[in-house]
Order: structure tokens, then sequence, then C-alpha cells
């Protein structure tokens, strides 16, 4: 509690967005053993379908299976679509470098996925690690990035079109990132339960 106080609201809401812990099964396992209170839609005596219907319809776990069934959706087309050939050398000079270039780009973005983990040991409070909630979130936030990374490599590599290439691959960076918009439309509307989670189901360092 001494921790919680000297932090603001806000803080508190952007420790959990950035926290690649806490994802949309830690969402629901909230609402399963607090928010279905509705102490925060009785603060402001306000109804919110996103807070109400979370519960009710497993909004956050929808969103999960959403971002895996069109990231296979997308994967098997480009599996039946492909020639079969491997190293044809036949693409053009645009395509080369469309290839070479996001390759680049991955190379790069791939040691952030770590740091983005070991930035959150500093924190005073962080989501506890011993659960299965946390597991799947934490495996959801950097193996999912990963296996998009390689996916994206990979159509890149099948697409003979220069427009498919870049269309499948903002399509397969957007499933990337609907976990986490999710989470922020929630918060921006009950930022209170932000708080709540805060106080209540994160932990100290040393318990961690």
């Amino acid at each position: 509690n001494k921790f919680s106080k000297s932090i603001s609201a806000e803080e508190k809401t952007d420790i959990i967005l950035s926290d690649p812990k806490f994802g949309m099964f830690s969402l629901f396992k909230y609402h399963l053993r607090r928010g279905y209170l509705n102490k925060e839609l009785k603060k402001s005596n306000t109804v919110y379908c996103s807070h109400i219907f979370s519960l009710l319809f497993a909004l956050p776990i929808i969103v999960f299976i959403s971002q895996w069934v069109l990231f296979i959706s997308l994967v098997l087309h480009e599996i039946n679509t492909f020639d079969g050939e491997y190293c044809p050398n036949t693409s053009s000079v645009e395509n080369k470098c469309m290839m070479f270039g996001t390759g680049l780009i991955y190379f790069v973005k791939s040691f952030f996925i770590w740091d983005n983990l070991t930035t959150r040991i500093g924190l005073k409070k962080m989501h506890r690690v011993d659960s299965v909630s946390v597991i799947l979130d934490t495996f959801q936030e950097f193996l999912f990035n990963i296996i998009v990374y390689g996916a994206n490599l990979w159509i890149i590599f099948s697409e003979k079109d220069l427009q498919n290439m870049i269309l499948n691959s903002l399509a397969m960076e957007f499933l990337m990132i609907l976990d986490n918009e999710f989470e922020e439309m929630y918060f921006k509307n009950l930022p209170g339960a932000a708080e709540d989670i805060y106080d209540t189901m994160y932990v100290t360092y040393e318990t961690n």
C-alpha cells in the first residue's frame, strides 16, 4: 500500500498498459475475481458495456482467439498459394529489396522484445509471475510477436505482387496490437479499474 499511495492513477494505468505480463487472460481473471462486483461502475454511476460484457461474453478471451484465428487463416492462405519453389531467384529487384528491408527492420526490432521485459524489473510493484494467466499473457506478448515476424517474412518471400506484400504485412502487424488496443480502450473508460488492478493484483519485487 505504501508503494501504491506514492504513484498517481495515471502512472498506475501506464504501468499496466506497458506491462507485457498483463494481457487478455489477466484482465479476464480480474473480472472473475473483482470486476464482477462493479465497484467502478457504482462510483461513476455509469454503465459501460465493455466492462459488463467482458465478464458475460469473455471479451478479452474473444480478442485472443480472434488474433490466432486470423493469423492462422493468413498463414494457411499463403501456404496454399505457395508455388513450391524455395529459391528460384526470379523475383524482381523491388521484391528483393522489400524482403531485405523487412528483414533488417525485424532484426532491429527483435532486440527490443527482450528489453521490453527486462525494463519491468525496476518497478516498485509488478504483476506476479506464478499464475497461469500471466504465463499465457507473456507467451502471447512475446512469442506471438516473434511468430508474426516470421510469418511476415514468409508472406513477403512467397508473394509475387508488391502491393499484396505490403497489405498482408500490415494485416499481420494489426493482429499484433489487437489485444493492446482493447486494453487501452477499456482503461480509458474505466481508469479506476487500472488502479484497482495495480493495488490488489500487483506485488512488490521481493514478493514476486
